[in-house]
């Protein structure tokens, strides 16, 4: 979350839509609860989709610690990215650049993005894109 320094509004939230793929909202696009907003996990994807239901505080592993085993165990992820949040307000992702994980997610989320006004959903791994739970299939 981006905050204005003089007046603690929160300006600017950027979360994980699509499988590390970045997606930038103001609170106005986001169900808040005062200054947390209300997103929920994706199961079983690495992305967020906003939660018309309020949530539970939970208990976080050091984030630190937890993102260094990550990286240890092979994470394709920017370490840049992982470890100093501010880069990401100039990045697309959270994959290290040049990964083929950073070119196939980045290019498909760009192409649903850029069609989804054109055509109907037709992927129901991407439930992120309507905020709603992915349907069962037949």
């Amino acid at each position: 979350m981006l905050v204005d320094d003089d007046t603690g509004e929160v300006r600017r939230i950027i979360y994980s839509a699509y499988h590390y793929v970045k997606g930038t909202e103001t609170p106005s696009d986001l169900p808040m609860n005062g200054s947390h907003v209300r997103l929920r996990v994706v199961e079983p994807w690495h992305q967020y989709a906003p939660a018309d239901e309020p949530g539970t505080r939970v208990r976080l592993r050091n984030y630190c610690e937890a993102v260094e085993d990550w990286h240890a165990d092979g994470w394709r992820a920017s370490r840049a990215a992982t470890e100093n949040p501010w880069t990401m307000t100039d990045r697309d992702s959270w994959w290290r650049r040049g990964s083929l994980d950073y070119s196939l997610s980045e290019r498909y989320w760009e192409s649903r993005r850029a069609f989804e006004d054109a055509v109907p959903p037709i992927n129901v791994s991407v439930p992120s894109l309507t905020g709603r739970p992915e349907p069962t299939p037949p």
